[in-house]
């Protein structure tokens, strides 16, 4: 099932801040395994894995209905393992 489907429905309630929620992700973009294929570095020099990781980061804010399909945008548009890995982690 996607995550989509799973939180489509308006009557899930969300749980959870968008400071936790970004510091997991921040956490994952620096961990062993993201660093090992180089991430966090490609965080740090490239535009479009920069705008990407944003865009995880700034999924709270979306109504909660629109979350799912959004996330479920995001990880279509990995241009690469490392962040299509990054994504299925945060599932």
């Amino acid at each position: 099932m996607a995550f989509s489907e799973a939180s489509s429905r308006c009557d899930i309630v969300h749980r959870g801040c968008v400071f936790h929620w970004t510091q997991a992700v921040w956490h994952k973009v620096q961990s062993n395994v993201c660093t090992q294929v180089g991430l966090s570095t490609a965080y740090m020099e490239r535009d479009a894995v920069h705008r990407y990781v944003r865009r995880l980061m700034a999924l709270p804010f979306l109504p909660a209905c629109d979350i799912g399909t959004a996330f479920d945008r995001i990880k279509q548009r990995a241009q690469s393992t490392k962040l299509l890995n990054l994504v299925s982690d945060l599932l």
